[in-house]
């Protein structure tokens, strides 16, 4: 039979803020506050939540002891703590995920069980959002890994149940909430209702417009934006027919021009835009490249390719709440593309993979200085992109798609009117065209 595999539930509480080569730190504000109650009157929460998450999202060994500690003191006090049962759960549950990375699975599955027991037995007992939390944000985090169909999916429910219970018992203390609380509650409930799309589209569409709405310029607006760009239901970036998305347009962009820049003679056609688009490590593109960097005569877009192939499925690692695997491969990606560009800075094809993975990166990145920094690399490396397709046998579309990338770079960095003037440009050819319809749309949001 299989079993679950459990992945860490920092998914939940983390998020995307460093770049090459730097460890990822969490977007989080889990420092206890005493004279900040956060949830239902708790200061059990307070107590515990520190240690929890500095040893769940640093690996703080001596902190996650003292959690369980936490935790088993309260137990040992009043053995019928459901708030203390419910934290404990997600403990074993985390646990779990280190006996099965160890290969111990038997243990693993004795964690699991205890685990998701004590979580039921925790919010049976304590039917408040200080124990409906941390079982809504773990249920929702590994319930994919549950082998039964059936269990998947009332884990998913459950969770469903947890996290918007919580916000409709926060809703009157909104506003004294902090901005970690409510962004990543918000984000929590908007995926987990996404990932009942047949139902509940909608309601995963009006949660992140809410964050969009709420928290204007951060982190968690970037992931809500780019969350609803994938689902194509953004209205004021996608009105027309056949408008890509921000992604979409990006990897046709990298595509068109690994195929200009004869990548073709490296990597067939079909492979260049499986790889480009992360199928992840059991795709056959992705054991195509990795073959070729482990090749004598290996060409330095094989790395490239690889790498941004990299910063692709960290995006699926994180969501799947898989920190483990993810952050390495963040880093690793990006040191990489890195190293490619300063070793080889005349290579277009290079050039064009740190482009596209910066652009689609940097929105997650909390750091306004690397934010910066992988601005001013897509633009450099888009720049130099579009002098070579002057002189090459590139097609219209391709310029205009050119422009549009450009346009992105630009507006990361804060030149709008360098970004309007672009997009101009890419409408001209064919207005008709996708990237002259993305162009459109992306110039309306400016203001141009």
């Amino acid at each position: 039979m299989n079993h679950p595999i459990p992945m860490t539930v920092a998914a939940g509480i983390a998020i995307i803020s460093a770049g090459a080569a730097v460890p990822i730190q969490p977007e989080s504000d889990y420092e206890s506050t005493p004279k900040r109650q956060s949830h239902a009157g708790s200061t059990f929460d307070e107590s515990v939540r520190g240690d929890f998450f500095r040893g769940l999202l640093e690996n703080d060994a001596a902190a996650w002891q003292e959690a369980r500690k936490t935790i088993d003191t309260k137990l040992g006090e009043d053995a019928e703590n459901g708030e203390a049962m419910a934290w404990l759960g997600a403990m074993l549950v985390a646990d779990a995920e280190k006996a099965f990375a160890g290969g111990d699975v038997q243990k693993g599955m004795q964690l699991w069980n205890d685990g998701i027991t004590s979580m039921d037995r925790g919010v049976e007992l304590d039917k408040t959002v200080n124990s409906m939390i941390p079982r809504g944000i773990t249920l929702f985090q590994v319930y994919r890994y549950e082998p039964d169909l059936a269990r998947q999916i009332a884990m998913l429910d459950t969770a469903i149940g947890d996290l918007q219970y919580s916000l409709d018992y926060l809703t009157p203390v909104w506003d004294t909430q902090s901005k970690h609380a409510r962004g990543m509650l918000l984000l929590m409930l908007a995926d987990a209702n996404a990932q009942r799309a047949e139902r509940d589209a909608q309601r995963a569409l009006e949660l992140r417009t809410r964050i969009l709405n709420e928290m204007p310029g951060t982190s968690y607006a970037a992931r809500a934006r780019n969350a609803m760009e994938k689902a194509r239901t953004v209205a004021a970036d996608a009105p027309a027919s056949g408008t890509p998305t921000s992604e979409q347009l990006i990897i046709q962009w990298l595509v068109e021009v690994l195929r200009l820049a004869d990548v073709k003679t490296l990597l067939p056609d079909e492979s260049v835009a499986a790889v480009a688009s992360a199928g992840g490590p059991e795709d056959a593109a992705w054991s195509e490249v990795s073959a070729m960097l482990s090749a004598e005569d290996a060409e330095p877009i094989a790395e490239s390719l690889a790498a941004f192939a990299g910063i692709m499925r960290s995006f699926d690692l994180f969501a799947s709440g898989d920190f483990q695997n993810a952050m390495p491969l963040w880093n690793e990606s990006q040191a990489s593309l890195e190293r490619s560009a300063s070793e080889y800075p005349r290579d277009r094809g290079v050039a064009a993979c740190r482009a596209a993975a910066y652009l689609l990166a940097y929105p997650y990145q909390r750091d306004p200085r690397e934010q910066a920094r992988m601005a001013e690399a897509a633009t450099g490396d888009a720049d130099k992109i579009a002098r070579w397709l002057t002189r090459s046998a590139a097609d219209a579309d391709t310029r205009a798609k050119t422009d549009v990338i450009r346009a992105m770079a630009a507006e990361a960095s804060g030149q709008v009117d360098l970004a309007q003037e672009l997009l101009r440009a890419a409408i001209l050819p064919d207005a008709e065209s996708p990237a002259a319809a993305y162009a459109s749309t992306m110039l309306q949001r400016l203001g141009g």
